[in-house]
């Protein structure tokens, strides 16, 4: 478990950002150390020039005896914070003061004392900063000052970070423990429920714990493709119970007349009737497979890069005309009102089949002496086409069923057709985006086709 956590990402990146935080840290930690003591540095180097300013004022004002009792006054005052003053001859030698160095000659220049003169109890050293000025007769007077202040900023600031480390470091790291515990666990709850999927139990849901973070939003997606996948598979569990059952028939009656006739006089018109009865039942049972094919590649979503702007009020005029003479074969009554100007965006061979099937539909399954009214109009931005017949209808409890391949209502098995009709309807109106709605035309079914925004979705 140990090394799981010490592994684990987020751990490494608690540690990629502690490291980052401890070398940031000390950077500017750097920056400001340097920044300050080039600061003081300069400060202490202009109160030095200052002081040698105010006293050779004074020598020459006053003259050398003076300045004498004057550096004398202030060499005996405390030391701590203040200047240590001294006055050297030609050689370098000191004359007077309080400034324990040798060969103190004119200019800038530091020197380190073995002993602190600052604090006579502390055996550390002294850095100073000194200036040499000549006063004109041949002596030099020399101002001196301590600059401990910046090693002690120095020491401040490196105290201040290994401090602060040393408290920061371990309560982050904890945290990158914490943290790697918690997105362990849920990784590991996500592995179990993915193994069982794996294992075939599709009803398995990633876990979400209602926290809307990463986690939660990548279960969300997975939860909702595993739902689409659990229907595809309860969709292709479906139609291969239905292929089996509708092929049975037909092939099962195939066999029996041909074994009929095997055992009756082979004579030539037996012969030739049960060749074209077989090629009725092998014509239907192909058919079938086409309808399923055509299915199948509707539902590939490359037939988009084919879609063209259709003119949807042409070719419903088209169909309807097509249509009016075979309801009235039928002895019913077939009437269509267009909107003209209806345009989509689609594949018109694929819009003029799913079409055809509605059409058809209502036709089969209407009475002599039904109405079948067609209407078409372009409705808040989207194009909407309505078929209402006076039919038998739908009941309410079949409608959502009747679009799935090879379903048929009780009454419809005697009529011919092969149960994919509204499933092909049902494939194209997905691939262009079509809403389909049913309704109760009392009697009868109202079938209703909704287009996208034809301003959306056309290309001119």
């Amino acid at each position: 478990m140990i090394k799981d956590l010490l592994r684990s990402s987020p751990f490494r990146i608690t540690v990629l950002f502690t490291v980052l935080f401890t070398v940031s840290s000390v950077v500017m930690l750097a920056f400001i150390y340097v920044g300050a003591s080039r600061e003081f540095r300069k400060t202490l180097r202009n109160q030095i020039a200052t002081e040698t300013a105010v006293l050779k004022r004074d020598f020459q004002d006053r003259g050398y005896e003076d300045l004498v009792e004057m550096i004398q006054a202030r060499s005996n005052a405390p030391a701590t914070g203040f200047f240590l003053y001294a006055i050297a001859d030609r050689s370098g030698k000191q004359r007077i003061g309080n400034l324990p160095i040798e060969h103190l000659n004119a200019g800038w220049r530091e020197a380190t004392l073995r002993h602190n003169i600052v604090d006579p109890g502390d055996d550390g050293e002294t850095l100073l900063m000194m200036l040499g000025s000549p006063l004109g007769d041949g002596n030099v007077l020399i101002v001196a000052a301590g600059l401990d202040q910046s090693h002690d900023l120095r020491q401040l600031i490196i105290d201040s970070l290994v401090s602060s480390l040393a408290f920061v470091l371990p309560l982050v790291l904890s945290g990158g423990l914490l943290l790697s515990r918690a997105v362990l666990a849920r990784v590991s709850r996500i592995h179990r429920v993915s193994r069982r999927i794996m294992a075939g139990d599709l009803s398995r849901r990633l876990p979400i714990t209602g926290s809307n973070d990463e986690f939660d939003k990548l279960s969300e997606s997975m939860n909702a493709m595993l739902e689409r996948i659990e229907e595809l598979m309860a969709s292709i569990k479906q139609v291969t119970t239905d292929i089996a059952h509708d092929l049975r028939t037909p092939l099962g009656r195939l066999r029996q007349h041909l074994e009929s006739r095997r055992l009756a006089d082979p004579t030539v018109e037996v012969c030739l009737e049960t060749i074209e009865k077989a090629k009725s039942e092998t014509d239907q049972i192909l058919r079938t497979f086409d309808a399923l094919l055509q299915i199948g590649q509707i539902s590939a979503l490359d037939l988009r890069k084919r879609f063209t702007k259709v003119d949807l009020s042409e070719l419903v005029q088209q169909l309807a005309e097509s249509y009016r003479p075979v309801a009235a074969e039928k002895g019913q009554h077939f009437d269509a009102q267009i909107e003209a100007g209806l345009r989509v965006h689609g594949h018109r061979e694929l819009l003029a089949q799913m079409l055809v099937n509605i059409i058809e539909n209502a036709i089969n399954h209407s009475p002599k002496g039904a109405h079948i009214n067609l209407w078409t109009g372009g409705q808040e931005g989207q194009v909407e086409l309505i078929l209402a017949d006076s039919g038998p209808g739908i009941p309410p409890d079949d409608r959502k069923k009747i679009f799935r391949p090879f379903y048929r209502l009780e009454r419809s098995r005697k009529t011919p057709g092969s149960g994919l009709g509204l499933a092909l309807v049902r494939s194209i109106a997905k691939v262009h985006g079509v809403s389909i709605s049913l309704g109760d035309n009392a009697p009868g079914l109202v079938f209703g086709l909704s287009f996208p925004n034809p301003k959306e979705n056309c290309q001119s």
